[in-house]
C-alpha cells in the first residue's frame, strides 16, 4: 500500500462495464512538474515506474477481491472468532488488545474433507493457517520486547 504512492484504483463504466484505472493524487507533497521519476515516457508510453505502478496497484486490487472471496468461505464454515490479546511488560504496564478476530484452529481442524477442499482449491486454506500463526507469532514478539527491556534495565543499572 505505501509502494503505491500517490496513486490509486478508480474505476469508470465503459461500454456497462465497471474497468479500474489509474487515478493521481495531485494535491500529494510527492508530485512534482520537476522533480522525481517520470510518469510517461518523452515520445508517449508508460514510463517503467508508471509499469510498476500498475503491477502494485493489479496486486492490491486482485488481493481486496482474493480477500473479500476468502473471509466469505471462512465466514460461511463458521471459522471467524474474536480474539482478545492481553500483553503484561509488567504489572504497572500492559495492553489490551480488542477488537480482533482469528481463524479457529479447532473448528478448522474439525472441518470435513469436503469442506477442506472448498478452501484449499481457490488457496483459503493456506490462509487460514497463515491467520492461526501470524497469532501464535504475538507471543514471539511479546518475547521479544520482554528481552530488549530486560536488557535495556540492565545497561541502564550498570555503573
Amino acid at each position: 500500500m505505501i509502494a503505491r504512492g500517490p496513486f490509486l484504483i478508480g474505476f469508470q463504466e465503459r461500454e456497462s462495464q465497471r474497468e479500474p484505472i489509474i487515478h493521481v493524487d495531485l494535491d500529494d507533497p510527492r508530485i512534482s512538474q520537476s522533480e522525481g521519476e517520470p510518469v510517461f515516457l518523452p515520445q508517449g508510453g508508460n514510463s517503467r515506474y508508471l509499469e510498476r505502478i500498475v503491477a502494485i496497484l493489479k496486486g492490491i486490487h486482485e488481493g481486496l477481491a482474493f480477500g473479500r472471496d476468502m473471509f466469505a468461505a471462512f465466514t460461511a464454515l463458521n471459522l471467524i472468532e474474536p480474539v482478545k490479546v492481553e500483553i503484561k511488560f509488567s504489572p504497572e504496564e500492559g495492553y489490551d488488545l480488542v477488537g480482533l478476530y482469528t481463524i479457529s484452529e479447532e473448528k478448522l481442524r474439525a472441518l470435513d474433507g469436503d469442506s477442506l477442499v472448498k478452501l484449499n482449491k481457490p488457496g483459503f486454506l493456506q490462509g487460514a493457517c497463515l491467520v492461526i500463526a501470524s497469532l501464535n507469532n504475538m507471543k514471539t514478539l511479546i518475547d521479544m520486547k520482554h528481552a530488549r527491556r530486560r536488557r535495556e534495565a540492565a545497561a541502564a543499572a550498570a555503573p
